[in-house]
């Protein structure tokens, strides 16, 4: 039985990598990124892109909260921020 749960968005790091090469050329100005899994406080993981943090910064155990950036057409991609940002 599964049923919708709203989340609160916020969470912890658990692991990440720093991405130099871009995987198309399209990103190529995006780089160096960091994609991060992190553990929600309700205990979904999820994967997304770590904005807005240099990534020397970036640590486990890092809290994190899902923002939702805008792209083309109104379509939104969930990605993660420092949870005091």
């Amino acid at each position: 039985d599964l049923e919708w749960v709203e989340a609160s968005g916020r969470g912890r790091v658990i692991t990440y990598s720093i991405v130099h090469q871009p995987p198309s050329p399209a990103f190529a100005a995006d780089t160096p990124y960091v994609l991060a899994v992190a553990r929600l406080v309700e205990g979904p993981q999820m994967m997304a892109n770590v904005l807005r943090i240099e990534p020397a910064r970036m640590r486990i155990d890092l809290p994190v909260r899902v923002i939702f950036e805008e792209r083309a057409d109104g379509f939104r991609v969930p990605q993660f921020a420092l949870a005091d940002d």
